[in-house]
């Protein structure tokens, strides 16, 4: 019997977004199967759907809020960034082009 192990094949990189000198997110570029099939059982939108993968890809940062206090890793925080640190950070994963291409045109593709 071969061993399984999911976590090795999850590729994990670290990016600076855009419009924050200095930041570094941690994100893994591609879902497992239990994290799709949660995202895509909701009546979300597209677009709550694509802050619910960043929720689930991003493992840590270094963002804090103005008392230096670390910014939790959830939907509500994700929702205060600008579009543009959105865009970016779906760009660095595995995300069907698909999928990115009609999240980010308001599902107009």
């Amino acid at each position: 019997v071969r061993s399984h192990d999911t976590a090795s094949k999850r590729n994990l990189k670290t990016v600076s977004l855009p419009s924050t000198e200095d930041s570094e997110v941690s994100i893994y570029t591609n879902l497992v199967y239990g994290e799709v099939e949660q995202i895509y059982s909701s009546d979300k939108t597209d677009l709550g759907k694509a802050i619910d993968v960043l929720v689930a890809l991003i493992t840590i940062w270094n963002l804090t809020d103005e008392n230096g206090l670390a910014l939790p890793i959830t939907a509500e925080t994700l929702k205060k960034f600008d579009i543009s640190d959105v865009s970016f950070l779906l760009s660095q994963t595995d995300f069907a082009d698909a999928e990115k291409k009609s999240i980010l045109s308001g599902g107009q593709v």
